[in-house]
């Protein structure tokens, strides 16, 4: 079985987070970080977060981007 948050959430590289709306997650609006619990994550639609807070969302019952 797979699981939900990592199959809805996969690490954006950096020419991704320089096509976003700044450097903070819109979740939490802390900056991204390049490692650990808060480093960059992008979902499907293309929307980037922190790691940590989407993966929260995700597994709290938000089925959908938070965007």
């Amino acid at each position: 079985s797979v699981d939900p948050v990592s199959a809805a959430v996969s690490p954006a590289g950096e020419a991704e987070a320089d096509d976003g709306d700044g450097e903070n997650c819109s979740i939490c609006f802390e900056p991204w970080t390049s490692a650990g619990d808060h480093r960059l994550a992008a979902l499907r639609c293309g929307h980037l977060f922190g790691f940590i807070c989407i993966s929260r969302w995700l597994t709290s019952g938000g089925n959908k981007c938070p965007q």
